[in-house]
């Protein structure tokens, strides 16, 4: 059950929500086609809640680090979704005028300004932002996105060490995207199979980092702990590590049956942990939404993909010359 917000933050968490999930559907639609580079891409559908409600309880200020599954985060933090495909597809209108593709997405002007497709690529990097943050005496946070993966690297316990040991004020969001059995609001989810720890949470406790564990599917849950963490990294207070747990749908790429993992058939997931149904149902259940709100806001987030795509398809393609720009001589 989503905690309590006014009816406006839900509204706008449903339309950002809506958009990552019509964006993924659309990257999905089209990963086959002659254009799309590589043909591969690494979805958000499931997860989306935990980006929305991440972004939602940030301040324009704050810097973020991303992962290889980086549309939802870029999305949730106000990227056009035209810029935003056109960068997947090569063109010259992306925010990163194309370099950066599906696997390396990132939006510098929404402080977003570097993404690494290596697990765990990004985590040095972050805690380097909330150093600079704390010599600079900025009010801002650093936020780290990752999977639960990243928690079998080496590089991982060095840099929360860091974190800790210097009260730097970065969050760290795992997003716990395992194919668990155990229903995700009563159980603990296990991380992946070749790590020995079952409790996720404990790891960061360990290196007195203080920990959370929330419904990644629950929009309101993921907001809450966000805005505490948020306000105990700018306060002095040092980093927090809030473990999402979610399900994520259709897994890694494309539209992949994977009920040989859960041992169910799909249906149950939309009808447990599909996050926009979820928040959806809430609100219809509300005296404030209707069905036919929820049905009009669909179709106007699904006319700005319709658009979005129309842009990206329409983008040119960067000069052959720019491939030596930003390159050291």
């Amino acid at each position: 059950m989503t905690p309590p917000l006014p009816n406006e933050q839900l509204w706008e968490a449903l339309r950002r929500m809506l958009l990552i999930r019509r964006f993924e559907e659309t990257c999905d639609a089209i990963s086959h086609e002659p254009y799309f580079p590589g043909h591969h891409t690494h979805l958000y559908i499931g997860q989306e809640a935990t980006g929305a409600g991440v972004a939602m309880a940030l301040e324009p200020e704050d810097v973020v680090f991303s992962t290889h599954r980086n549309h939802g985060h870029t999305l949730s933090r106000g990227a056009d979704p035209g810029r935003a495909l056109a960068e997947i597809l090569g063109k010259a209108t992306g925010y990163c005028r194309g370099r950066a593709g599906t696997l390396h997405g990132c939006a510098p002007e929404l402080n977003m300004p570097y993404n690494s497709a290596i697990v765990g690529g990004n985590l040095p990097i972050a805690v380097g932002a909330a150093l600079t943050a704390k010599h600079q005496g900025l009010s801002r946070a650093s936020v780290m996105m990752f999977g639960d993966g990243v928690m079998e690297e080496g590089v991982f316990y060095e840099s929360i060490n860091l974190a800790s040991l210097w009260q730097l004020p970065i969050i760290l969001v795992c997003e716990n995207n395992a194919w668990p059995k155990e229903d995700i609001q009563t159980s603990q989810p296990e991380g992946r199979g070749s790590l020995a720890t079952k409790q996720l949470v404990n790891v960061a406790e360990t290196f007195g980092i203080p920990a959370i564990a929330v419904d990644g599917a629950d929009v309101g849950s993921v907001y809450d702990a966000t805005v505490a963490a948020r306000q105990r990294a700018v306060s002095g207070g040092g980093p927090t590590f809030i473990e999402a747990r979610t399900r994520g749908w259709p897994g890694g790429t494309g539209k992949t049956d994977l009920s040989w993992a859960w041992g169910e058939p799909p249906t149950p997931w939309h009808r447990r942990d599909d996050a926009v149904l979820r928040l959806a149902a809430e609100l219809e259940r509300s005296a404030t939404t209707s069905q036919k709100q929820l049905l009009e806001l669909d179709s106007r987030v699904s006319q700005t993909m319709s658009e979005a795509l129309q842009f990206a398809m329409d983008s040119p393609y960067p000069p052959a010359e720019e491939a030596y720009a930003n390159v050291w001589p």
